[in-house]
């Protein structure tokens, strides 16, 4: 099989790049990683600057082999996505990647992926009751209301956020909560009025307000979920003085632990809708009841979890999965097998 992943540079790959690059060697199957920013399309064909690892040794470490190339995917019989456009280029890279999935398979569907990694569109694959109460605008006003009415905590986030960033709690009666739900939406009535519309045009922003959870506070399970089926789960916590459990903001991961009856049912139903609309590998961010994220694009956590042997790791049972999940290994699209055209 060819298997293409994509990633956001080819100087520098993450733990899950070379985690899954070597688990797809290791099955024999040729990997290549292709460039998002250089996606391209000549006569009809997308393209990419590529490299490829032909070895297993090659995978070692972080950085990718430095010769690449400009290639066809069309060839490609498997394509992952493991990482965001750059935003000044989102638009145009995700109508390419729409473009080939019309012809090559996806381990998650490129339109599910763009609009379900977001806070917004839970409710797509998670039951409302198992969702806290989300309000989503680009009015200041309107979520100021929601916040101002009512007496207990609440999140204020961005839509399309990622690891925690600009995430904050406004507290009860807090002087700041106006003021960041302003600059989280532009700061849209000040800037009008010191600009006007005619200079600035639309500047308001999107960003979601949500309930807070205080069970969000002690833990959140990262449930890794593939095909339908729960592959593994770990916990995390805030560090102290941060409400946030993200890793990059110094969460800590908790004692391992087997999920409960309730909690696997529920992340099974998401896993198996995810499965429905085209995803087939996610991480779900829950503190049960509820179901706080969906993270899409490249959830991290098999990195957590080594085993004794390689055909025995979370990694394998993914690639089992995923390759089993398939109609067919092959892909013949019409024209010349293996062709590259180089600039």
């Amino acid at each position: 099989m060819k298997m293409t992943i994509f990633v956001g540079t080819l100087a520098q790959l993450d733990a899950n790049h070379v985690i899954f690059a070597r688990e797809f060697i290791r099955r024999g199957d040729d990997v290549r990683l292709a460039s998002l920013s250089s996606l391209a399309v000549s006569r009809g064909s997308v393209h990419a600057e590529t490299v490829e690892w032909k070895e297993l040794d090659a995978a070692d470490g972080l950085e990718a082999p430095r010769v690449s190339c400009f290639t066809s995917l069309e060839y490609s019989d498997l394509c992952w996505i493991m990482n965001q456009p750059h935003p000044a280029m989102a638009i145009d890279i995700w109508q390419i990647l729409w473009n080939l999935n019309r012809r090559v398979p996806f381990v998650n569907d490129v339109g599910s992926l763009l609009f379900m990694n977001n806070k917004s569109n839970l409710t797509v694959a998670v039951p409302e009751e198992h969702l806290p109460e989300t309000y989503v605008s680009a009015s200041e006003e309107y979520l100021c209301g929601i916040v101002m009415k009512n007496t207990d905590r609440w999140v204020l986030k961005p839509t399309n956020g990622g690891a925690g960033n600009n995430v904050f709690v406004l507290e009860t009666g807090g002087q700041n909560s106006r003021a960041l739900i302003q600059n989280m939406t532009g700061s849209a009535a000040t800037q009008y009025e010191l600009f006007t519309t005619d200079v600035l045009g639309i500047v308001e922003r999107h960003a979601v307000v949500q309930r807070y959870l205080s069970q969000a506070r002690g833990e959140v399970q990262r449930v890794l979920v593939c095909c339908g089926q729960v592959i593994l789960n770990y916990g995390r916590r805030p560090a102290g003085g941060d409400h946030r459990s993200n890793y990059t903001h110094g969460g800590e991961l908790t004692p391992p632990r087997l999920l409960t009856n309730d909690e696997q049912r529920l992340a099974h139903k998401v896993a198996q809708r995810l499965a429905e609309l085209g995803i087939r590998f996610a991480g779900l961010d829950m503190a049960y009841p509820y179901v706080l994220e969906l993270n899409l694009a490249n959830p991290g956590g098999v990195v957590n979890f080594p085993a004794e042997s390689a055909a025995d790791s979370p990694a394998s049972r993914v690639a089992d999965l995923i390759c089993g999940s398939l109609t067919g290994r092959g892909h013949s699209p019409a024209g010349e097998p293996g062709r590259d055209e180089s600039q």
